[in-house]
């Protein structure tokens, strides 16, 4: 009998730890309680290399640094102090450019850049814009005109040449449809812009070079 005993024992053994590894829990797929997420393995994270580039807001380019939202613009006319103020010589425009901002729930912007000297000058809402020379009505697409001049500014050098580009812009079409320059006579340098509607509007003076930008509202 403990011969037997002794020759089945080992078998009971075997047995007894193969069964055991049944009594192991199942493993468990946990669902994430409401409001909980649960961050991806890193294998199926998708990065965006950091020298890209974001998909602009609008097909024309900005100009000229960023509206900021502090000022939300007026109607009213505004007056430009010049610097050096007051001025001892006159002011040249060297360039008209124009621009979309869509920050700040989006604004056009028309760029008058001048060459050292900064002019005093008058930007107001009018119901029509004329030529200084021939007197002659300039008709402007849009609803609103908002007129820009320059005193003490010349756009032409010695010879009588243009130190601009052009005297005609067209604008973003946001707010700006087209700029017109209607003066440049006896040291008078005037634009007017024709908009969609009358909007807000404000005046930036920056310097380096010397700059005098108007921002319309969309």
């Amino acid at each position: 009998m403990y011969k037997l005993l002794l020759a089945v024992l080992p078998a009971l053994i075997f047995f007894a730890v193969a069964c055991s590894g049944d009594d192991d829990p199942p493993s468990v797929t946990s669902t994430p309680a409401a409001g909980v997420t649960i961050a991806p393995s890193p294998s199926a994270v998708t990065s965006t290399p950091s020298g890209a580039s974001p998909t602009p807001a609008s097909t024309v380019p900005p100009v000229d640094g960023t509206v900021f939202p502090q000022n939300p613009g007026s109607t009213d006319p505004t007056t430009i102090k010049s610097n050096p103020d007051p001025v001892t010589e006159a002011a040249t425009l060297v360039d008209v450019r124009v621009g979309a901002h869509p920050e700040s729930g989006g604004w056009d912007r028309i760029v008058f850049e001048f060459e050292d000297v900064r002019p005093a000058g008058l930007v107001e809402y009018v119901d029509e814009a004329a030529n200084c020379g021939s007197g002659n009505t300039v008709t402007l697409p849009g609803e609103a005109i908002l007129a820009v001049r320059f005193d003490a500014t010349n756009a032409h050098n010695e010879q009588g040449q243009l130190t601009i580009d052009a005297t005609e812009l067209n604008g973003p079409g946001n707010i700006i449809v087209k700029s017109v320059g209607t003066c440049d006579f006896e040291a008078v340098v005037s634009w007017a812009i024709g908009l969609k509607s009358m909007k807000n509007y404000k005046v930036s003076l920056l310097e380096n070079p010397a700059r005098i930008v108007i921002d319309v509202k969309w």
